[in-house]
């Protein structure tokens, strides 16, 4: 008598066992996934892998309905990776996607890797919603229902993106104040730099700050953002910031005359880097005369983890070309009544509930770190949504 189990629905279940698995493990970074969940993920994966197999390979006797396919809008997917610089795109697919990573070998181009990404996607449509999830995190979270019984309602896990800026302006919480001096500085002719530590936040609010920058300041005001991150020399730089600004490859005299009927903040990430070998105080001076008065073409928004001044000591008694131009804006961790206000903007309607003590621990260990604490948070919701 044949079997009545369908093997499609079989595959399905299990994958969605195999995804819920995965987010758990992420949940504990790649270097402290438990023994035991570590084994029934390797487990979950040969089960997946062989009833993968049977289906693409049945017997001539025993036909099987073809596995069920689900619309991946590629282009879409594409347009929000094609956001991430080589290590966003790294620690994304360590943490997440695992099997994409183990593909990325030395060397590799950041198109390379993202068309390994959205291969892996389009092989397998059930991780698109999660992929778009981890990338565009502004959107309501999606829901599903609880197989367990229990609460009923239990939505996908709210704390994301774990590593890298968030590139979601409306995902970025709080920093209205710091937000607000940027905007009263630029709005005096000064340039600004973002100053904290590692970790705090400035990447995402220049996220925010690139995408609300121009209705605030009004025209004929626009905005381009440069990392820095996978930036190592003088020429790679000038490349990417005539990329950025949408001009010929050229600089000094050059590059201020094709910019001269235009006004731009431009939002520059990493600068720390600029004081690497490889970059000079010449390179500092050209921004300069780009941003350096009231007529200038250019607003500098920089991002640092230094002040200026201690970035860049050109030589004694001189100041640097940056720091005599720019503002200074701090940026810090969050205090505790903004930790817990996140926490609890994130946990609203998806029916998971952290108690007192876990939120006070949470705030406690993040230190205010808004990284730390999303990162924290991401394991204690996949812990608290698997019951």
């Amino acid at each position: 008598m044949p079997s009545t189990t369908d093997p499609t629905a079989v595959l399905a279940r299990a994958r969605r066992v195999l995804a819920h698995l995965e987010a758990q493990a992420a949940g504990f970074g790649a270097l402290h996934v438990p023994a035991h969940l570590q084994i029934e993920l390797e487990e979950k994966r040969r089960e997946v892998a062989a009833l993968e197999a049977r289906l693409a390979a049945p017997d001539a006797g025993d036909p099987v309905a073809p596995l069920p396919t689900e619309a991946v809008d590629l282009t879409a997917l594409r347009a929000l990776v094609q956001r991430l610089d080589v290590i966003e795109i790294e620690s994304l697919c360590l943490d997440h996607f695992p099997a994409v990573y183990d593909k990325f070998g030395r060397g590799l181009q950041r198109g390379e890797m993202v068309n390994l990404l959205l291969d892996h996607v389009r092989r397998r449509p059930e991780e698109a919603p999660r992929l778009a999830g981890l990338l565009s995190p502004a959107a309501p979270p999606p829901v599903r229902q609880n197989p367990g019984g229990g609460r009923g309602v239990v939505a996908e896990n709210p704390f994301t993106p774990l590593t890298g800026r968030v590139t979601a302006p409306a995902w970025v919480f709080d920093r209205d104040r710091e937000l607000r001096r940027v905007v009263e500085f630029l709005q005096a002719g000064s340039s600004v730099a973002l100053i904290g530590p590692a970790a705090v936040g400035k990447s995402s609010l220049l996220t925010r700050l690139v995408a609300e920058l121009p209705e605030r300041l009004g025209v004929p005001w626009e905005t381009a953002y440069l990392d820095l991150q996978p930036i190592y020399n003088e020429e790679e730089f000038f490349a990417a910031l005539c990329d950025a600004l949408g001009v010929a490859m050229c600089r000094g005299y050059p590059l201020h005359s094709a910019l001269r009927e235009r006004r731009i903040v431009l939002a520059v990430d990493e600068v720390d880097k600029m004081a690497w070998e490889g970059f000079s105080r010449s390179l500092r001076s050209e921004l300069r005369g780009l941003a350096g008065d009231g007529a200038a073409p250019l607003k500098l928004l920089l991002a640092a983890r230094q002040p200026l001044d201690v970035l860049f000591p050109d030589s004694e008694g001189d100041t640097s070309p940056l720091a005599n131009i720019c503002l200074q804006v701090d940026v810090g961790p969050w205090d505790e009544a903004t930790a817990r206000a996140f926490l609890t903007a994130r946990l609203e309607a998806t029916g998971v509930v952290f108690t007192e003590v876990e939120i006070a621990r949470l705030v406690a260990a993040s230190g205010g770190y808004p990284q730390r604490l999303v990162q924290a948070a991401y394991a204690l919701f996949a812990q608290k949504a698997a019951l």
